[in-house]
């Protein structure tokens, strides 16, 4: 092995694997010389809160694991040592990667808490009465956690509605002069919803004769 140099080491244990990143000095010492694997955890949260998403998945040199229902996933990993490839996915959020945890002598991790932020999208949602385009009309996205996004039609009847939580499913409402009409919808990844066009003309409109 050159002297001095840095690279890694793959240490494998109990069915457990990780990449180590070492420095190795003139004298042919490497560090950490201590590469037993120790269970440390962390909590995947959502962004600003202490709320743990579940069945979050945390990669750190090639090793993944999953959180619990708190949010809180166990990794194997070897102490005193700083890690320079943390990623963390969930479902409905971005995830990150080429984060640092760093692993002190005690095992403890820093971060403790992996913060992901909601995946959101802008909604298109096409109006139409009949066959002909609706301008102006009010469009009301309702996602999975009852959260309103709300967005108006243009000339070409289309309404881009932003901020809405993908993938979600709940409802849309389109209302115009006295026309209502709410649909079920669901929208996926990549913020298409389905169905994305809603007819006016299905509004249930009794006559009132005065």
């Amino acid at each position: 092995v050159p002297v001095p140099t840095t690279g890694t080491v793959t240490v494998e244990a109990n069915g457990h694997t990780v990449k180590v990143p070492v420095t190795v000095g003139a004298d042919g010492t490497m560090s950490p010389r201590d590469l037993k694997l120790y269970q440390v955890t962390v909590k995947v949260v959502e962004q600003g809160t202490t709320t743990g998403i579940a069945n979050a998945k945390v990669t750190i040199g090639g090793q993944e694991a999953t959180a619990d229902m708190d949010g809180v996933a166990t990794l194997h990993l070897v102490k005193g040592v700083d890690y320079s490839d943390l990623g963390a996915t969930a479902t409905g959020y971005n995830g990150i990667s080429g984060q640092t945890l760093t692993v002190d002598g005690g095992g403890h991790a820093t971060p403790a808490q992996i913060e992901l932020t909601k995946a959101t999208a802008s909604v298109t949602v096409t109006v139409k009465d009949g066959a002909t385009n609706v301008d102006g009309a009010t469009v009301t996205i309702v996602d999975k956690d009852g959260n309103k996004h709300e967005a108006t039609t243009g000339n070409d009847g289309h309404a881009l509605v932003p901020g809405v939580p993908v993938p979600t499913e709940g409802t849309v409402t389109v209302a115009k002069d006295g026309k209502v009409v709410t649909v079920p919808v669901t929208v996926d990844d990549h913020g298409v919803m389905t169905p994305s066009t809603v007819d006016l003309s299905d509004a249930d409109i009794a006559e009132v004769t005065v």
